[in-house]
């Protein structure tokens, strides 16, 4: 498993610094479940801390996701936004706003209009980045490896916890031992 966080790890900020938050996004939330961050053990040989958590803040819904719009302001050519921000948006301006008795409440169209339009205007710049086949396979191959079963994640968290128990005894007898 420790590969893989590290690899992860590596990855969410590979994803910042091409300005493609949406999987940054998905990474750092994966990384933060409740699946992943039970596993004490591998997460004691990556350095959570530093990169993680630095992460975690453009992710934080809290304050409006200040830490994802001041972000955003320094954004200089193409860009993957995270949508669940501009949702969120909408979905204030909708309770804020409400139609009523057949009256259109305009400004509720206008806050729609401009947060549409702030998380359109990164479709006008492209990457230019070509694609990789054997990457691709990669990825859709072990998606399909893991998606056959919705308890995958779950099971094989729960295997690595074991195996971490374990070794964690093994180890405590060793360093009882004088090891």
């Amino acid at each position: 498993m420790l590969p893989k966080c590290y690899g992860l790890r590596i990855f969410s900020q590979k994803c910042r610094l091409l300005n493609n938050f949406s999987s940054m996004a998905a990474i750092v939330t994966a990384l933060s479940s409740t699946v992943l961050t039970q596993l004490h053990m591998t997460w004691a040989h990556v350095s959570r801390k530093s990169t993680l958590e630095a992460l975690l803040r453009y992710n934080e819904p809290t304050g409006g996701f200040s830490g994802y719009r001041s972000l955003l302001q320094q954004v200089e050519g193409s860009c993957v936004p995270f949508i669940t921000m501009y949702l969120t948006d909408i979905i204030h301006a909708s309770q804020h706003s409400r139609d009523e008795n057949d009256i259109i409440f305009f400004f509720q169209r206008a806050r729609w209009h401009e947060v549409v339009t702030q998380m359109l205007k990164f479709q006008s710049r492209p990457y230019k980045i070509a694609p990789s086949e054997t990457t691709t396979q990669f990825i859709e191959a072990h998606l399909r490896e893991v998606l056959c079963d919705d308890n995958w994640f779950w099971q094989r968290s729960k295997e690595l916890q074991q195996t971490e128990a374990a070794h964690a005894d093994i180890r405590k007898g060793l360093e009882a031992a004088g090891f």
